[in-house]
């Protein structure tokens, strides 16, 4: 595992500087962003991992405090028989909670309460879903609806860094790869990665120009007879001591 460039001490400056620009009534979570790296000099992508794991750790242990509450409230309800417990998770569900493995992405659990939300309401299957491990709030699911299930500001940023190399590379003629168009970006004052870069791109499905060249020796006939038979094979005993 990499060692990280910035201290714990970074971290918390621009975690607690990303919460009082959002307190600021900031117009959204990107701009917020955007203000703190014009502050400090570190990535977006890179204070939006530091946020979240701020979250996560929260969340972590809000959660913990509700399973101790319930299993102290609710240890009854951890003893139903089979068909009580397969109530809460009805054929319409599609299997959803009896998967297993990891959680499913937030935007697999929005979906899912998107699409069953004229069967139950959304504070009650939320309740449900947090019960079997799946840590989604009413909150979250309004949320996406605020934006109209549209993309997250990660993925607009994504989508507008995108953008941007893809014009960078045609202003460069269509030759630069990875290394070359990294390094133009930072001529052009951009602080992006070259992994980064090289992502980008892969999504854009462009790549820069080889200078080596490949010589063809050997051109195939396509009228010329494939693997032709010169010993009019029968797959039966040899006839010749020679013949295989």
């Amino acid at each position: 595992m990499a060692i990280s460039p910035y201290d714990q001490e970074t971290r918390q400056r621009a975690v607690r500087l990303y919460f009082e620009e959002l307190a600021d009534g900031v117009e959204s979570k990107a701009a917020a962003l955007r203000a703190i790296e014009a502050v400090i000099g570190i990535k977006t992508s890179t204070i939006r991992n530091w946020v979240r794991a701020e979250e996560k750790k929260g969340s972590r242990g809000r959660r913990a405090i509700r399973r101790r509450e319930r299993r102290g409230t609710y240890r009854p309800a951890q003893r139903k028989c089979p068909a009580q417990r397969s109530q809460r998770d009805p054929e319409t569900g599609l299997s959803f909670l009896r998967s297993g493995g990891a959680r499913p992405q937030t935007e697999v659990i929005v979906d899912f309460l998107r699409t069953h939300r004229h069967l139950y309401s959304i504070e009650r299957m939320c309740r449900v879903l947090n019960e079997h491990e799946y840590a989604i709030s009413p909150a979250t699911f309004y949320r996406f609806q605020a934006r109209g299930f549209g993309p997250t500001p990660a993925e607009l940023d994504e989508a507008y860094d995108a953008h941007r190399l893809f014009e960078l590379w045609r202003a460069n003629r269509r030759v630069y790869g990875r290394r070359k168009l990294w390094k133009a970006a930072h001529r052009a004052g951009w602080n992006i990665g070259r992994d980064q870069v090289q992502r980008l791109m892969k999504i854009l499905g462009i790549a820069g120009v080889l200078r080596c060249k490949t010589t063809r020796t050997t051109v195939a006939d396509s009228t010329a007879q494939r693997f032709p038979d010169r010993i009019q094979r029968a797959w039966s005993q040899a006839q010749r001591p020679d013949q295989w």
